[in-house]
């Protein structure tokens, strides 16, 4: 059988770069029918490439769904198995994955795809003691074991599992577990920063992003933070590097060195990860701790890092913070999440409103004066968290609602306007515009919200401006419950929608037939149009 496959990996490179999933579901389903539709096997080389086509936009379900039809058609090399394992971990399944991976060690003759293997499984440990919240160290070991394993064999080749051995010894030093290994973590560490030190600086060498990531891990390693700093610059500045890896890494630092934003390194490495993830054409969620929000890093020296363009992205992403801490998590009385809204000053919506100071936006499905279901609240029943205003640990700032000023149902435009009992002081309402980005397909627009009711973040899955009219505002920045009422920001960071709804059949606009995979928004100045005329 002919199986085109440049001309597939083709089409699927390309709905992969879109960021398109129901084009890369139908294509993915059209190789599994072929598969199970004849004898011969896939070659092996073009299944690692649409794989990792999958895992680049970390499409991990359809990674799961390919690598498993390219099994069941007898097509059970060391690579698809790897690959398979490298989406059961991302997709949470890490113990299924290290029984995959035993399997690949005990046959797998090639010395670079057992290397392969091996950082998978001591992966897959560190995942599983990670997920235990450190209750099983046995895991650790067994993860420093396989990484330093693998390093002791082949150092040069094996760097980034000797990275991450000497990274989860320092881990156990600061929990006092009795974990050890033959090389110690500075030994490891030295020798890989030296070897990337020395390509670094030699024109014939080819080195990668991902060099100036173990860089930076080995210099945490040897306490050498600002050297840390420079190198996680250099990588999360590398165009070749897209918001999932830098998602990847920051989970790394967070996870496993357990750095934070209030002191160094955290304080000057976290966010420059977190600011180069927002600029990327696509990215992961994107998620913030009242720490992250209420920490002032302006003291920060992060320009002699940064440079100039960085230092303008640091600022751009600092407006976005500063954004967030006027966005609210809306909870019922007992503490249920119900979903989000946000700060604006009330004469921005109507002039009549002058003097009035701050008041809320966010659904009637959320929140109204006649609930007509159990998941909309009542004023009575509401409290307003603001989550970003949290300081040193202290609670964040939870006020009551006083009154419903103005409300349309949901069956219309879906927005409650609200005054508050007892508004907070210092926070910057967030600016509305009239404006719209023009429809050219590369517009972005921005999500913040507290998603499914956990900590407030930034929705930047895929969030290309898709169409609006005089209504309505379609993108597809992956959201979930929790996130209704949550306002939708330009690049200026400005308001220019409330999310209210989405779904994978929403209606096209402009009496269009047909549905798309969308999210859907209250277009800010139909709200502002309807309030001066129906107050």
């Amino acid at each position: 059988m002919d199986w085109e496959s440049e001309i597939f990996r083709q089409r699927l490179a390309d709905a992969v770069e879109a960021y398109d999933l129901t084009a890369a579901t139908d294509l993915c389903n059209e190789l599994v029918g072929r598969l199970r539709s004849t004898q011969q096997l896939y070659p092996v080389n073009d299944a690692r490439i649409v794989l990792r086509l999958l895992r680049r936009k970390r499409f991990f379900g359809l990674m799961t769904t390919m690598a498993e039809a390219l099994l069941q058609s007898g097509q059970r090399s060391p690579q698809i198995r790897c690959e398979y394992a490298q989406a059961l971990i991302d997709r949470g399944f890490p113990a299924v994955a290290a029984e995959l991976l035993g399997g690949v060690l005990l046959d797998a003759t090639d010395e670079n795809w057992r290397a392969e293997a091996r950082g998978l499984l001591g992966r897959a440990y560190k995942q599983m003691y990670v997920d235990t919240a450190g209750g099983h160290p046995e895991l650790l070991q067994k993860a420093v074991e396989t990484y330093g394993a693998a390093f002791a064999d082949d150092p040069d080749r094996c760097a980034w599992h000797g990275i991450n051995a000497a990274a989860l010894l320092r881990r156990s030093s600061r929990e006092e577990l009795d974990i050890s290994w033959s090389v110690s973590a500075g030994d490891i560490a030295s020798r890989v920063r030296s070897n990337i030190e020395a390509r670094s600086f030699d024109p014939d060498a080819t080195t990668g992003p991902w060099d100036a990531a173990l860089a930076a891990e080995a210099c945490l390693v040897l306490d050498d933070s600002d050297a840390a700093v420079g190198w996680m610059q250099r990588y999360a500045g590398d165009g070749r590097v897209d918001a999932f890896e830098l998602a990847s890494t920051l989970r790394q630092m967070t996870d496993i060195w357990q750095l934070a934003t209030e002191v160094d390194p955290g304080r000057r490495i976290l966010p420059i990860l977190r600011a180069q993830m927002l600029v990327k054409e696509q990215g992961a969620r994107l998620e913030l701790t009242s720490a992250d929000l209420a920490t002032d890093a302006a003291d920060a020296p992060l320009e002699k890092v940064l440079g100039d363009a960085g230092v303008v992205t640091y600022s751009w992403y600092r407006r976005g913070l500063a954004r967030s801490r006027a966005v609210a998590q809306i909870r019922h009385r007992s503490g249920r999440a119900v979903g989000t809204g946000f700060l604006v000053k009330a004469d921005d919506l109507d002039p009549m409103w002058a003097g009035l100071g701050v008041v809320l936006i966010t659904n009637s499905h959320v929140l109204t004066s006649e609930p007509r279901s159990e998941e909309t609240l009542a004023p009575e029943q509401a409290r307003v968290e603001l989550q970003a205003l949290a300081i040193d640990g202290v609670a964040s700032t939870e006020v009551g609602v006083d009154e419903i000023m103005w409300s349309s149902p949901p069956d219309e435009l879906d927005t409650t306007v609200a005054r508050l009992a007892d508004p907070p002081h210092g926070v910057d309402p967030c600016p509305l515009t009239a404006f719209r980005p023009r429809l050219d397909g590369k517009q972005r627009v921005y999500v913040i919200g507290h998603p499914a009711g956990r900590e407030l973040s930034y929705s930047i899955d895929d969030n290309v401006l898709l169409d609006y009219d005089d209504r309505f505002i379609h993108y597809r920045a992956p959201t979930e419950p929790g996130s209704s009422g949550s306002p939708v920001f330009n690049r200026d960071w400005e308001v220019i929608g409330l999310h209210h709804a989405g779904g994978s059949e929403m209606r096209q606009l402009h009496g269009r037939s047909g549905t798309y995979p969308a999210n859907e928004g209250i277009w800010i100045e139909a709200i502002r149009s309807a309030i001066t005329t129906k107050p």
